[in-house]
């Protein structure tokens, strides 16, 4: 499963699988002080309860964008098309 942002001047690949992310085809090291373990199900709680120091809001309205947006990723990856914003409206 990947992640791939295409851009006009370049391309961003996050293989999931191999743990790796690329720029258009190169391998891209990521300083170890950037890397971090799996968390979004921690962050989303902390989000939720409001904790601060995760630089989330616990409005209704950012937790629906969150949610929308967690949807279209899981729907984009099941059915391996774009999922557009427009489809949401």
């Amino acid at each position: 499963m990947m992640l791939e942002l295409i851009g006009s001047r370049a391309s961003l690949t996050w293989d999931f699988l191999a743990s790796t992310l690329s720029i258009d085809g190169k391998p891209l090291d990521v300083p170890a002080d950037l890397q971090r373990t799996w968390r979004v199900e921690t962050d989303f709680i902390d989000a939720v309860r409001g904790k601060s120091g995760h630089g989330f809001s616990n409005s209704f309205a950012e937790a629906n964008r969150y949610m929308i947006k967690m949807d279209a990723l899981h729907r984009s990856a099941r059915e391996g098309r774009i999922v557009r914003r427009s489809e949401y409206d």
